[in-house]
């Protein structure tokens, strides 16, 4: 994204990073009271009204974007999945190499941010859905994936990834918090028998992985605050980190205690 889509994107997420890291333990527990919700309603108006702008200017969605409804359905949850880290071209390879991704393949990608993981299946030849809930990455998304010249194979859809139908991937990727796998975990349950899962750096907890690898490669920052468009990732300005890749066949088995005893 470039130019003014680009500046309002920004300025949305550098603010919803910055209040993120206000809240008390007990708020990041509970999530926000109804008493300071509204407050919170009122000092991020005008920074929602840009990000309506965004999702309207982006064109992404059959209708309108409500940026103030969607944060008022649970404000720390959603504030939380606008926060957007991608993963290292050379984790995206590795992690597509693990899954044995093939033509024959339907990759469901949770949080797909600027689409790179859907672009590499697409480019072997595999049908690639993405989920995200943020507008303005759903739109980066599209533009790549056209560049790309596979939109025939990508699908891109702006959705919460906790209310996904997963039944129909052969394959999942993810790089989402421990927090957001947890929640995941009854609908990664549900997957065909065979269905691989492979997740960037956070495993399922309790669930011991098929195969773990251990990669180094880039740091963009916790919140991308490191990221600079345009610069290699081979960049010697990025420091280089270890980064993990956690692979599962489903149907997935799981510790002794964990999901309620042995499987």
């Amino acid at each position: 994204m470039r130019g003014p889509l680009a500046a309002a994107v920004t300025l949305v997420v550098a603010y919803l990073l910055v209040a993120c890291t206000r809240g008390s333990s007990s708020s990041a527990e509970t999530g926000v009271s109804g008493a300071s919700a509204s407050s919170v309603d009122a000092g991020w108006a005008a920074e929602l009204d840009a990000f309506n702008d965004v999702a309207d200017a982006a064109e992404v969605l059959d209708g309108p974007f409500d940026a103030h409804a969607w944060v008022r359905q649970d404000p720390y949850e959603r504030r939380r999945f606008i926060v957007y880290v991608p993963t290292p071209h050379r984790i995206v390879d590795r992690m597509l190499q693990v899954a044995k991704v093939k033509s024959t393949d339907v990759l469901y990608d949770l949080g797909c941010g600027d689409g790179r993981i859907l672009i590499a299946a697409a480019k072997k030849g595999a049908r690639a859905v993405g989920f995200d809930i943020d507008p303005a990455r759903i739109a980066e998304a599209r533009e790549n994936v056209a560049r790309a010249g596979v939109e025939s194979l990508v699908t891109l859809e702006r959705a919460d990834v906790l209310t996904v139908d997963l039944t129909p991937a052969t394959v999942v990727t993810m790089y989402l918090s421990p927090q957001v796998i947890g929640k995941l975990t009854l609908h990664l349950m549900q997957l065909a028998p065979g269905t691989r899962i492979v997740s960037h750096d956070y495993p399922i907890e309790g669930a011991p992985p098929d195969g773990r690898w251990e990669m180094t490669g880039p740091f963009f920052g916790s919140a991308n605050e490191l990221w600079e468009a345009g610069v290699s990732e081979d960049s010697p300005q990025y420091e280089r980190v270890d980064h993990s890749i956690f692979l599962w066949v489903t149907p997935l088995r799981w510790k002794f205690g964990a999901m309620g005893g042995a499987y």
